[in-house]
């Protein structure tokens, strides 16, 4: 059985960060690193929150989780 990733980046975290090796924002990475599991068969998938940034919408990211894992629990 594969355990799925659940990647969840906010959608306003676009800050530049570094080197633009796998993206220069946090989005980006998070689309690289998502295309890169998938690529390797690794159940992933990547939720970008809009109206959220890196620090912020802590509740929202929380209640995508639970509600991920509730839906793996059901299977």
């Amino acid at each position: 059985m594969q355990v799925p990733v659940q990647i969840l980046v906010g959608g306003e975290d676009r800050k530049p960060v570094g080197d633009e090796f796998c993206g220069s924002c946090r989005v980006e990475r998070m689309e690289y690193l998502t295309d890169n599991l998938q690529k390797h068969q690794i159940a992933a998938e990547l939720e970008i929150i809009p109206g959220i940034g890196h620090s912020d919408g802590e509740r929202v990211r929380t209640d995508r989780f639970l509600g991920r894992l509730g839906k793996l629990m059901q299977k």
